[in-house]
């Protein structure tokens, strides 16, 4: 969200209430994310809002079947990907490491590379260096997910994956990723 937002040039209006958004949860004691008052969670509807209230920046191609394809990949990966992501992210991150059964875990990360494999192949059908052509929404859905699975064990492979691998690279040099990526997802 926060990477969107930067990106859309917003940047500076939502770090600039970031100390009150803190303090205020949603009744559903999730983090917040808003702008002008408005207080949200779910990344996917802050990017939306975003998206509706910032117009000048688009995130979602004019066209209406360019659209659809945006909407299909955040589907893919709010849906299909995080689905067999879970499993890993349960065993991985939730597990004590004397309790973890390696064999699932690799199973797990085999499925996750799989969903990728499957990205990768839609994705380098494109015309374009994001995933649907011009940056938009797809690529801030897809992005974390891609990172959170890289810590997970599940990494983009160039043999395998060298679409996505140069695709991260474009993402992480954009100024909005340095500004936004968490702190303790970094190696140490």
């Amino acid at each position: 969200m926060a990477r969107a937002a930067r990106a859309r040039g917003e940047g500076a209006r939502l770090r600039a209430r970031a100390a009150e958004l803190r303090e205020r949860r949603t009744q559903v004691a999730r983090t917040p994310g808003a702008d002008d008052g408005v207080s949200l969670y779910e990344s996917s509807a802050i990017v939306e809002y975003l998206e509706e209230r910032y117009p000048r920046t688009p995130l979602l191609p004019p066209d209406p079947a360019e659209r659809a394809r945006v909407r299909i990949e955040e589907l893919e990966c709010l849906l299909y990907f995080t689905e067999r992501f879970f499993p890993l992210a349960r065993h991985v991150f939730f597990t004590p490491p004397d309790k973890r059964d390696p064999g699932a875990i690799e199973a797990a990360r085999a499925e996750v590379r799989g969903q990728l494999g499957q990205l990768e192949a839609r994705a380098a059908r494109g015309k374009g260096e994001y995933l649907v052509g011009a940056l938009s929404r797809a690529d801030f859905t897809w992005l974390p997910f891609v990172e959170i699975a890289a810590r997970a064990g599940a990494d983009l492979d160039r043999g395998a994956t060298p679409w996505l691998v140069d695709w991260r690279s474009r993402m992480r040099a954009r100024p909005s990723y340095e500004r936004s990526y968490p702190p303790h997802w970094r190696k140490k």
